[in-house]
């Protein structure tokens, strides 16, 4: 069996895990600490695309948790990272601003108009 002590590496689901709507867990900020202690990173982990990175670092500072871009890796990232590797020329994308505007800083090519050019469809969460 592997020993967690040695571990240094932590990915961990946001919201129904460290905290709920916004009410932080117990022990959350405790754990955290301590992987920092020991010199080790956390990342966290989530599917919902209706937020960007920002709107996460502002939710889990509202919860006493600081954070950075590079703490994260939502589904929205895993789709930039996707459509690095495939050149689309427009992509429409139905999800919230939020969503769209993280595609688009990432300089993905997201249009508002449906047409009979697009080459790609993203659909994400919306609220």
């Amino acid at each position: 069996m592997s020993d967690l002590r040695k571990k240094k590496l932590f990915l961990f689901d946001m919201d129904g895990t460290i905290y709920l709507d916004n009410d932080l867990f117990d022990g959350t900020l405790d754990i955290l600490a301590h992987i920092k202690k020991i010199g080790g990173k956390y990342i966290f982990l989530t599917n919902n695309s209706s937020k960007s990175v920002d709107k996460y670092i502002e939710k889990l500072a509202s919860l006493g948790i600081e954070s950075c871009p590079d703490d994260f890796l939502t589904s929205t990232n895993a789709t930039v990272l996707y459509l690095g590797n495939h050149p689309y020329k427009k992509i429409y994308a139905l999800g919230t601003t939020s969503f769209k505007e993280q595609l688009r800083d990432a300089g993905l090519p997201i249009t508002d108009v449906l047409e009979d050019d697009i080459d790609c469809l993203l659909m994400g969460f919306d609220t």
